[in-house]
């Protein structure tokens, strides 16, 4: 936890004080992002209970409480070091190893580092959330774009088999709106962006937002510029020393994920997945 939510969590606040900084800890991807009025209407309180709130904590008003945490978030959430974000220097920096030995070793230690990336960037309430979104919502579309695009079908498969409606949002025939213009408040966009973030994740983020669905947004950092109109963020890192992100992290959060609702459902999904072997088992299909 950051110095300032630790701030907010140690202090003694009243209990409308109290009401804003649990949604603060709660939602802090977003808050970044809000003026004091609107946050005061996300959480149905006073302008000046807002200020009230960031002096309790130690600051002189909301901008400066704001300027402060998202000094802090840009500080915790930065991955991709500046020198490594063009793909031909990426690859420069990869050919130091010497040998596959060694890169091996080196490879392995960045990988486990971006596995443990989702324990220190995310928060166990926040997952849960994200488990809440998938178990109420209606349809869930799941989507990713370019290199994203095998773990979107990965995960878009292994939901299926424990819940209802869920699509994978993109094939040759159709794009990402084709899929969406039939979705709405009940629906839940889940959205797997890295860099370089893509124009056309943005586009489909914006769209969703207009139609009011619920957006799960799964990305590295804060850098990822419309993560303002996710409803959650997950983040995890996909740093590495080649010219491609390393996804094996990313892989590992949604199986993760799946395997938690699966965990959730119990064995409400026994006949699907009867049904599924059954057929299976007759093709030779083990």
């Amino acid at each position: 936890m950051t110095k300032i939510l630790d701030q907010i969590k140690n202090a003694n606040l009243t209990p409308t004080e109290r009401k804003i900084g649990d949604f603060i800890i709660n939602n802090q991807n977003k808050v970044v992002f809000m003026t004091a009025n609107k946050l005061a209407k996300a959480i149905q309180v006073s302008d000046a209970s807002i200020v009230r709130f960031t002096r309790s904590i130690g600051f002189d008003g909301f901008v400066e409480f704001k300027q402060a945490l998202q000094a802090e978030q840009e500080k915790n959430y930065h991955v991709i070091p500046n020198e490594l974000t063009i793909p031909t220097e990426r690859l420069a920096k990869s050919s130091q190893y010497s040998n596959s030995e060694y890169f091996f070793y080196a490879h392995w230690e960045m990988v486990n580092e971006n596995i443990q990336s989702i324990l220190t960037k995310n928060t166990f309430k926040h997952i849960d959330k994200a488990i809440d979104y998938m178990l109420e919502s209606k349809n869930k579309y799941v989507y990713g774009s370019r290199g994203r695009t095998g773990i979107a079908e990965f995960m878009t498969l292994m939901l299926s088999h424990c819940l209802e409606d869920v699509h994978f949002v993109g094939n040759q025939y159709m794009t990402p709106f084709d899929y969406l213009a039939d979705a709405g408040e009940d629906d839940l966009l889940i959205l797997l962006s890295f860099p370089r973030y893509s124009l056309l994740d943005e586009e489909v983020i914006h769209m969703a937002d207009k139609l009011k669905m619920k957006i799960l947004l799964i990305t590295d950092s804060m850098n990822c510029k419309f993560i303002h109109k996710s409803d959650l963020t997950l983040f995890v890192d996909v740093s590495s020393d080649t010219f491609f992100n390393s996804y094996t992290s990313s892989f590992f959060l949604v199986d993760y994920l799946c395997g938690l609702v699966s965990k959730h459902i119990g064995e409400e999904n026994k006949e699907k997945l009867n049904l599924i072997n059954t057929h299976l088992s007759s093709l030779k299909n083990y």
